[in-house]
């Protein structure tokens, strides 16, 4: 018995904390992950260029109602379509729909293109909706996918690797980006669909994903009402699973505060320097230096703590930086802030994906990520319709405060659902 426990030991110590990596860097994970590098590149450029032409060429600057307008249409749609794409990434197989779906991106950010050329503002607005809507699909199979390629207890170094690759390809895009979208929005949407095409190509090279259905559902289409059985099936499971529902919930609100720093960020840095396009790279630069430190560090850190303990002090941090900002609202400190919140987030975000990923039996994988989706965009464009009524020039020390308030009031009530004991489903 001391054999066998210092056995599994050494195993889980090898594939925890970096160290881990390069074993992990190979076969299918490498694969999956070159691909998604490639098509979070082409979202954000994609993402840097609809805001140069929703929030920038409006005529009026940026304002509360303006991002969050942009939040809206970028995310919710995904919101309304999440459960059924679900469905479709456990009932088909998770490597064609990562195919079939960047291949759609890119042929939407060439059709995209013509919008613009021909002045069309609305169906630019809904080419890049489409877009960006269809790019949380494929983000969604990934994290399907992901557990097949890896051993189970090298989830949070699997998980960071992805994160890493994700924040890096989108940081690059986006930033690079802001360079020469306000001179050639076409230039972007052209980029994005270049990297979208290499991402299905990257794609096409992975196997071993699942995803297959254990029977045929009758035919090519899948029946509506086997579909509906499916989302409360995957509903369900996550409602009676604590080691589930709990992170998830942990992840949509921090989701949310976060959401609101940005926002604001950006607004403050409009109205008090006229940075326009410049603020908002700014802003999405800070966020994603700061969420490249939490990927690299959440493996360490999960090799100190088990990654549930994490999830409660994940609140702590921004809500002291935010406090801080508060008493001295200058742009340096507020860019501060949305670091220390943004670093804080991506450390809990990878410790969910482990642990959701571990916790999600495969046959149901797709549907929860899927869900796990819906509630990551939602957080997020509710932050955007938060800060309408809420934002104004003087106000900014009083919304620090506020958001300071919220992430303590977050990490208490999750610190107390940590300590208390675990009860059985009520469901078997």
């Amino acid at each position: 018995m001391v054999v066998s426990r210092s056995r599994t030991s050494a195993l889980r110590e090898a594939w925890t904390g970096w160290p881990a990596a390069a074993r992990l860097l190979q076969g299918s994970f490498r694969r999956l992950l070159v691909g998604q590098f490639l098509g979070q590149a082409g979202d954000g450029l994609a993402q840097i260029a609809f805001a140069q032409l929703v929030v920038f060429e409006a005529g009026k600057g940026a304002t509360a109602s303006h991002i969050a307008l942009l939040l809206a249409v970028t995310l919710l749609p995904f919101c309304v379509a999440g459960p059924v794409a679900g469905v479709v990434i456990d009932r088909r197989g998770r490597r064609r729909v990562l195919i079939v779906t960047s291949i759609v991106r890119a042929t939407i950010a060439l059709l995209a293109i013509s919008t613009v050329v021909y002045r069309s503002h609305a169906g630019a607005l809904l080419g890049v909706l489409l877009l960006l809507s269809t790019s949380r699909f494929v983000l969604a199979a990934k994290g399907a996918a992901l557990p097949r390629t890896v051993e189970p207890d090298a989830l949070v170094v699997a998980n960071s690797l992805s994160g890493l690759a994700g924040m890096a390809a989108a940081f690059l895009g986006a930033v690079g980006g802001s360079t020469f979208v306000g001179h050639s929005v076409v230039a972007g949407f052209v980029a994005a669909a270049v990297l979208y095409s290499l991402a299905a190509w990257a794609f096409a090279r992975v196997h071993g994903l699942g995803g297959q259905p254990a029977v045929n559902p009758g035919g090519p289409g899948l029946p509506p009402r086997a579909g509906l059985t499916d989302i409360r099936t995957a509903l369900r499971v996550i409602a009676d699973t604590r080691d589930l529902r709990g992170p998830l919930v942990a992840v949509a609100v921090h989701r949310m505060l976060l959401g609101a720093g940005f926002v604001l960020v950006v607004l403050s840095a409009d109205s008090m320097f006229h940075l326009r396009i410049a603020g908002y790279g700014l802003a999405l630069g800070v966020a994603g230096v700061a969420a490249l430190g939490g990927t690299l560090a959440a493996p360490a850190l999960a090799r100190r703590r088990p990654p549930r303990t994490w999830l409660p002090l994940c609140f702590l941090p921004p809500a002291v930086a935010c406090a801080i900002a508060g008493f001295s609202p200058v742009m340096t400190l507020l860019i501060a802030s949305l670091a220390v919140t943004a670093f804080s987030f991506q450390v809990l975000k990878v410790m969910v994906d482990a642990l959701v990923g571990r916790a999600s039996p495969d046959a149901l994988r797709g549907r929860i990520f899927a869900a796990y989706d819906v509630l990551y965009n939602l957080a997020f464009v509710a932050s955007g319709l938060l800060m309408i009524p809420l934002w104004h020039a003087g106000r900014t020390r009083e919304l620090l405060w506020l958001l300071a308030i919220g992430f303590l009031l977050v990490w208490a009530a999750s610190t107390a659902h940590s300590r208390s004991p675990k009860r059985p489903s009520a469901r078997t």
